[in-house]
């Protein structure tokens, strides 16, 4: 709009000058002299058109370039390629365990690690038992990687409260009846001269007869192996030596 208005002055001011010329022209110019004048100020005037044509013309070439024409960023993209390299140098270091790990590195982790100083957490596949990946990079450029595996802590109390149940529940059998059936067993194997036996896991009372396990009868209340730790609790403070070897319980008094 400027240019617009620029070029019409010019154009209002031509056209005054021409007039005054051409008044002047009538005035104090001799007649047979005038129609050269005037072929002259036509001349001027015609030259002037043409090179004020010839500027708009290139002023139009010139949008039209600055329109079409692109402007290519030859700067290279340092984010991704800060990005690459440090995912293939963390790559390098997981492949050493696990061969087949794969971690994902986005710009965001990136710049977290790289600008911000932050340790970056991370999922990992392919990485055995781990599941996520921390990574920090140190003042020196060195990359520090700990793997580590997520645990559902409501299946950690799930199973610590099942451990508390079995735990209640050997104590309630030895307490009802257990401690008597043993002392029973005990009792009956004593006065048949034997100071020591073992029940199997499947419940097969045997002693040792020359060298040799031999069955002598056989407990049918044999609680699970998972509570035999307990039970040697409870028998020790009986006064009886208990042993957990294997799948045998083995008593001694």
């Amino acid at each position: 709009m400027r240019k617009n208005g620029k070029t019409k002055e010019t154009i209002l001011s031509m056209a005054g000058t021409l007039a005054a010329t051409g008044i002047g022209c009538a005035v104090f110019v001799p007649e047979r002299f005038r129609a050269h004048a005037w072929l002259l100020i036509i001349g001027i005037c015609m030259v002037f058109l043409w090179e004020l044509w010839k500027e708009k013309q290139t002023r139009r070439t010139e949008r039209e370039r600055e329109r079409t024409m692109q402007i290519v960023d030859l700067e290279p993209d340092y984010k991704n390629l800060f990005a690459q390299q440090l995912q293939m140098r963390i790559q390098e270091k997981l492949r050493v365990k696990f061969p087949e790990a794969t971690v994902a590195l986005g710009e965001k982790e990136v710049m977290c690690i790289a600008e911000r100083k932050k340790t970056a957490y991370i999922p990992i596949q392919q990485a055995g038992e781990y599941c996520h990946i921390s990574i920090v990079l140190s003042e020196t450029g060195e990359i520090q990687i700990k793997l580590f595996s997520l645990v559902n802590f409501e299946s950690i109390q799930e199973t610590k409260n099942l451990m508390e149940d079995k735990k209640q529940d050997i104590e309630q059998w030895f307490t009802q009846k257990g401690q008597q059936l043993l002392t029973e067993l005990i009792t009956n194997m004593n006065s048949r001269g034997y100071s020591k036996l073992s029940i199997n896991e499947n419940g097969d009372v045997t002693v040792k007869e020359n060298g040799r396990n031999v069955r002598k009868d056989h407990f049918r209340e044999i609680p699970p192996k998972e509570s035999w730790a307990r039970l040697r609790e409870l028998m020790m403070d009986e006064d009886v030596q208990v042993q957990v070897s294997g799948r045998q319980l083995t008593f001694a008094w």
